[in-house]
């Protein structure tokens, strides 16, 4: 009798083994994925912040596209984000075709916008093999008012 039972924990044991063989892969794999949205909305937030910073350098001195961009690419050192790579567009949305940084004039009143736009690669998506690397585009924009040339 003994050894009928010995013989059926074993066969549970076994069956314990697969059934964690095929649950941990997933378990991992959802974890995984949930590493990865955090990162994603994590460098989301801070081309967001960037954007806004840029905007509101922008509204201060509107032609000095250098500094726009400058204080742009701070923000986001500042979160351990590197914009390198991304492009950043400095427009009136008035007038899309008016660039300040082109020459373009942005009154004092009228709103300029600051737009970010960013490839994030993905680490989940190399493991998938989805691609080499998984790309995708984060894109933001804010918009301010120009208070007036300082």
């Amino acid at each position: 009798m003994r050894r009928q039972e010995t013989a059926g924990l074993s066969r549970e044991r076994g069956q314990s083994l697969v059934e964690a063989a095929i649950v941990v892969p997933l378990l991992l794999l959802l974890l995984a994925g949930v590493v990865e949205l955090g990162r994603a909305f994590y460098t989301y937030i801070v081309i967001t912040n960037a954007a806004r910073e840029g905007a509101r350098y922008a509204s201060l001195y509107p032609h000095y596209c250098l500094g726009i961009e400058d204080a742009a690419f701070r923000e986001a050192e500042e979160g351990q984000v590197d914009l390198d790579g991304c492009s950043i567009s400095i427009t009136t949305p008035l007038d899309p075709a008016d660039e300040p940084c082109g020459g373009g004039v942005a009154p004092a009143g009228e709103p300029i916008m600051v737009e970010i736009e960013c490839p994030y690669q993905t680490i989940v998506g190399n493991l998938l093999g989805l691609g080499d690397p998984f790309e995708l585009t984060l894109r933001n924009q804010a918009t301010m008012v120009v208070f007036g040339l300082d």
